[in-house]
Formats: C-alpha cells, structure tokens, sequence
C-alpha cells in the first residue's frame, strides 16, 4: 500500500490522506499496470469534486499572496462573493445566458429561481463545450439559452482587482470544474 497526502498552504487546517492498495504482484504490461493506477486513483479523483467548505475561512484565506490582503476593495469583493455563494451545492442546474463585458468579463448562468451565478473570474474548465469564441467572445448559439448541470468548486484564479490601475491578483473564487448539458425534453 502507499498512502497520498495532499496539505494546503497553511492557510485552512485541513488534510487529506487517501491509501491505494498495491498489488505484490509483478506486472509485465504496461498497459496492465497503467489501468491499475487509474483505477486505484478514482477514489481520489471523486475527493477532489467534492466541494471545498468556506463557511470557516475568513477573508485572509481566499487571498493567496499576503501583499494582496491590504487591498480593501479586494477584501469587500471576496466578502461579497464569499456570502453570495455560500449556501450554493455543486452541482446547480443553470442555464447559460451568455458572456458580455462590462468593468470585467461576466460568464453568466441563471437558475430556475432567477438567481445569477457569474464565473467570469472563475479557473473554468468547461470543455468539450465551447461556450464563447475566445477571440471576439462571441456567444456560441447552439449552447445559449441551454440547460447544465454546473459542477463548480473555489479554485485558485488571476483577475484583475479592484478599482484604480486593476492590478493582478489571485485568490480562491467559483470556478467551473465540469458542465454537462442537460436533456430538457424528458418527460
């Protein structure tokens, strides 16, 4: 057996150990021993979908350089975010309304209830959709106005904050981990 431990930067108390059995058995295939590690890391693979709880982290948390942590407009915007997102499970059914520009980037989704998830900021991964053109961000219509099941979680991201010159910053925001476009003609 050989155990895994993944630690955070010290920042949360929380970590995360997970064992993998390991066979005594000597393997000659590659490809035998390829599928065994892939199987045996699925379990860690589901850990890491599992959504990260923020309900404890104060606001130092989210911001991953210290030299960020004076900036109050940052401050009020992860506050803001933090008690925005707070009670929203992964995954949310959402229908993707588009991407637009006003001060930043928007990559809008609203659920049924008319609320508005925005994950412009976001360490986004969506693939194989492709939901707007990354050179004119034109909106794609054939997934406008469609239904997904959005898996998201707070992933380290870069954007620009908050007021005056924008500067870089990173910290933990929404991110898009996986959609799945749903079927809305089922019965």
């Amino acid at each position: 057996m050989f155990s895994l431990a993944c630690q955070n930067n010290g920042n949360i108390d929380q970590k995360t150990e997970e064992t993998f059995p390991v066979s005594d058995e000597k393997k000659t295939d590659s490809s035998e021993l390829l599928s065994e590690i892939l199987t045996d890391s699925s379990a860690l693979e589901q850990k890491t979908e599992e959504l990260i709880s923020v309900s404890n982290w104060k606001i130092d948390d989210f911001i991953v350089k210290k030299k960020d942590r004076s900036s109050t407009a940052l401050r009020a915007q992860i506050e803001y975010t933090k008690e925005q997102w707070e009670d929203v499970k992964s995954p949310l059914i959402a229908t993707y309304q588009g991407c637009d520009f006003g001060d930043y980037f928007h990559l809008n989704f609203e659920d049924e209830k008319g609320n508005n998830y925005d994950f412009g900021f976001g360490e986004n991964k969506y693939e194989p959709f492709k939901l707007f053109d990354e050179t004119d961000f034109a909106d794609n219509p054939t997934y406008l106005n469609k239904t997904f099941k959005v898996y998201w979680n707070w992933k380290i991201t870069s954007f620009p904050c908050c007021e005056g010159e924008y500067e870089l910053v990173e910290a933990y925001l929404p991110s898009i981990t996986k959609l799945e476009l749903v079927d809305t003609k089922k019965n």
